[in-house]
């Protein structure tokens, strides 16, 4: 078969193999596209349901903590760390 995204002129491939192979040679890959009844990938031009915009609003309004900070860590650890990484 005749092949030319991903390349500057077509090419003849004789597998789906080959092309993945010369498609992974330039850095590209195939990408999934949805259809319909597929059950393994999101049709995102569907638009998002309710549940899913509700479970990223609480994400995002989460307060945030920068990593490391001990929040919750008992105050004896939070200071022998501090005595450990400033003496």
């Amino acid at each position: 078969m005749w092949v030319e995204n991903g390349f500057k002129r077509p090419i003849k491939v004789y597998s789906h193999s080959e092309h993945t192979r010369k498609l992974d040679e330039t850095g590209h890959m195939l990408a999934p596209h949805w259809v319909p009844n597929d059950k393994h990938l999101i049709n995102w031009a569907a638009g998002i349901d309710a549940q899913t915009l509700a479970n990223a609003r609480a994400l995002v309004s989460r307060k945030q903590t920068p990593s490391g900070t001990g929040e919750g860590a008992p105050p004896a650890l939070i200071q022998a760390l501090k005595d450990r990484l400033y003496r």
